[in-house]
């Protein structure tokens, strides 16, 4: 899908960031762009896995642009 990337820049532009990623969403990978009211309490999160820090931190960075 190569426009895939234009559509991610069009959600930023209103206020989404990137939220996660959803393997195999309808028989393909699928990403999760958010967008929420208030900004997320990511100090209230107990992660257990190097993976689940590492995908926190690329949220964060998202969530600040």
């Amino acid at each position: 899908m190569p426009w895939i990337g234009q559509a991610v820049d069009i959600l930023r532009d209103a206020g989404y960031f990137f939220g996660g990623a959803l393997p195999r969403w309808f028989d393909g990978d699928g990403l999760l762009m958010q967008k929420l009211d208030c900004p997320p309490y990511f100090e209230g999160l107990i992660l257990e896995s190097d993976f689940a820090k590492e995908l926190l931190e690329i949220i964060k960075e998202d969530w600040n642009g």
